[in-house]
């Protein structure tokens, strides 16, 4: 990102890109589409549901 344009190494940077795309962003997508996580409660049914929405499946990668 520009934000670390000329201020990390390449090593860096793509430890952080690698950290952030296989590990934070799809936790943070689980827990708001899912009807699972920390982003959901459960209905008088007692089926989970999201804050954000209903429960997708994000194949376009625009997350939340």
């Amino acid at each position: 990102s520009g934000a670390m344009a000329e201020r990390t190494q390449l090593k860096g940077f793509i430890t952080y890109t690698l950290l952030l795309t296989s590990i934070i962003y799809p936790i943070v997508i689980w827990w708001g589409w899912s009807g699972n996580g920390i982003l959901s409660y459960t209905d008088e049914n007692g089926d989970g549901k999201s804050l954000v929405g209903p429960a997708l499946k994000d194949f376009a990668g625009s997350g939340l």
